[in-house]
């Protein structure tokens, strides 16, 4: 299940991010999934806010799938990007291609 506030979009209920829906200013007191997170810094439009604590090696929930490692300690109200995430596409490709046995 999506939900959406004027602020951001929360894409699922496994996720631990929500997408800013607007450009937000650090301090910016926004709704977010079912509660309401302070801004920490500046954040883009389209860009991912943590809802949750997520823990250096943790990974990041969007869309319901692990999206990327934590390579640092996020903060609820951190914005989440390359900075602070390590790609995991190849891992999670070799997964699936193991898992169906290509």
């Amino acid at each position: 299940m999506s939900k959406r506030s004027q602020d951001s979009l929360w894409l699922n209920d496994k996720d631990n991010i929500v997408v800013a829906l607007r450009h937000l200013a650090k301090g910016d007191v926004i709704e977010a999934a079912d509660g309401s997170v302070t801004v920490n810094e500046n954040i883009k439009m389209g860009h991912k806010i943590a809802i949750i604590p997520i823990p250096k090696y943790g990974m990041v929930i969007k869309y319901g799938e692990e999206i990327g490692e934590a390579s640092a300690d996020i903060n609820v109200g951190d914005h989440v990007h390359v900075h602070n995430v390590r790609d995991i596409t190849l891992e999670v490709f070799r997964k699936k291609k193991k898992e169906l046995g290509l």
